[in-house]
């Protein structure tokens, strides 16, 4: 595509739309009307014989951004030009200059062209000039969501060329910072945030710059503390950007679990559902300092007590993982005569959906051991009372017992196997689409998990345990399948 030369054969619908648009004083309402419809014939028109003369008429065709028609034909015409091009071709045709033009312009969809054009590019290369890039940045603060989310993406991506994150750093001032409102210090902090987790490196640059310079306690915005909660989240991907967390002159974690540890709120239920649970997945080891200076464990129980949804789901979190139920089994049952599991949750576990979501975290416990302590712990009839809820009519409840019903067979599937009524309502074929394709994960993992059935005592429903298997999710009957296809 280097050597494209503009030649003749121009198809009709393009000497249609030239025509249109030189006569376009004579009636300018009539042919502003025909200009969308010609516009979107000429793009159909376009194939790989004619391109090149098609694009002879590339300037012509970008200036009717100007007129006042919808961008959507220009933009579905351009795309179908310029499909083939590479980087160079584009080049070729300066496009460097419409691009300055297109990323200014108001039109959504004309910036957000311009940025898969800009994708073409060879940034390793340096291709897109400092003064594209920083059009690209004032992009991000634009008030369609679309532009905004699209820029964030693509600074994101073309920052791993330290050349391009070192134009961001240098572009971003602290009084920019200052006088931006909510919505926008709230992109370029996630964008920060984004940047710096990519490599030590980055992380030192961008602490340099004070972007982590907050205080959660002091800040009177509901949606900047909201944020800031966002930014700990992310901080939590790396182990390097979570020593900063931890080693930080500003006190990060000790803010965010101030915080927690203070009220119940929107907020702190924003902490509780987000930050503590990632904490608990990737750095449980934390919890035994926090707990030591800030009594968590207690005051989480506490909130179970006065039925704080947030409290009972983060305590199942907390179940679900081995290091951090090891230290509610030392603090409560070596050091004091509590239960592990306070009272107040176990009596919620299977009562509602909040329930039985903390009780499905809990059964992903991977410790044999603890997991089967925790088993124990449970009501009697608790079983039961899970598959009760897996017949629920109510969707979210059914699913949230087939959860359960699914981290039991993966975990322990004696518990099933040695129930006659559960392997019945296992091997069952009744019920909706969902119902029976649920149904048919828990016995495959049922069977999976125990050797193919080897390892349980099946007895008579061992034949009819493989049979269901082999049949499928459905079960081969024709009117579970009837039933299915209604559903589905």
């Amino acid at each position: 595509m280097e050597d494209i030369k503009l030649i003749p054969g121009i198809p009709e619908e393009g000497r249609y739309l030239l025509r249109l648009l030189k006569d376009i004083s004579l009636d300018p309402a009539l042919i502003i009307k025909e200009l969308p419809r010609a516009i979107y014939h000429f793009r159909d028109s376009i194939t790989e014989e004619n391109r090149p003369a098609c694009l002879g008429i590339l300037e012509t065709l970008l200036g009717c951004f100007e007129l006042p028609i919808p961008d959507e034909p220009v933009v579905k015409a351009l795309e179908k030009l310029l499909e083939p091009m590479s980087w160079n071709d584009l080049k070729h045709f300066g496009i460097e200059a419409y691009l300055a033009t297109g990323l200014q312009n108001p039109s959504a969809e004309v910036q957000l062209f311009c940025f898969k054009l800009v994708r073409r590019a060879n940034w390793k290369d340096r291709d897109i000039s400092e003064n594209i890039f920083e059009l690209i940045l004032i992009c991000l603060n634009s008030e369609s969501i679309q532009v905004s989310e699209e820029a964030f993406q693509l600074l994101l991506d073309m920052s791993d060329y330290h050349a391009y994150f070192e134009q961001i750093l240098r572009e971003f001032t602290d009084m920019d910072y200052q006088i931006l409102d909510t919505t926008l210090k709230v992109r370029w902090l996630m964008l920060f945030t984004k940047l710096a987790i990519k490599s030590p490196e980055y992380m030192d640059e961008v602490v340099k710059k004070g972007i982590f310079a907050f205080d959660i306690q002091e800040t009177s915005d509901i949606f900047l503390r909201l944020c800031y909660v966002d930014v700990l989240n992310l901080m939590l991907e790396t182990q390097f950007s979570f020593t900063y967390v931890l080693t930080s002159e500003y006190g990060l974690l000790d803010q965010i679990i101030r915080c927690f540890v203070k009220e119940t709120s929107s907020f702190t239920d924003h902490i509780g559902l987000t930050f503590l649970p990632l904490l608990c997945q990737k750095h449980p080891d934390a919890f035994r300092t926090i707990d030591e200076k800030y009594d968590l464990f207690n005051i989480t129980r506490k909130r179970i007590d006065t039925k704080d949804t947030t409290s009972v789901i983060l305590y199942g979190r907390f179940l679900a993982n081995e290091t951090i139920t090891s230290l509610l089994v030392q603090k409560y049952e070596a050091e004091s005569s509590e239960q592990y599991i306070p009272h107040s949750l176990l009596s919620r576990f299977l009562v509602d959906d909040t329930g039985l979501t903390s009780l499905a975290m809990a059964l992903e416990q991977p410790n044999t051991s603890l997991w089967s302590k925790l088993w124990r712990s449970l009501p009697s009839g608790s079983l039961s009372s899970v598959i009760k809820n897996a017949s629920s009519p109510l969707r979210r409840t059914r699913q949230l017992g087939f959860q359960c019903l699914l981290h039991i067979a993966q975990r322990s599937p004696i518990q099933l196997a040695s129930q006659t009524f559960a392997i019945k309502y296992l091997i069952a074929t009744e019920g909706d689409h969902e119902t029976c394709i649920l149904r048919y994960k828990v016995l495959q993992a049922l069977w999976e998990s125990s050797n193919e059935g080897k390892d349980l005592p099946l007895g008579r429903y061992q034949e009819e345990v493989q049979k269901r298997l082999q049949q499928g999710a459905f079960g081969g009957s024709s009117s579970t399948l009837k039933v299915a296809a209604k559903t589905a």
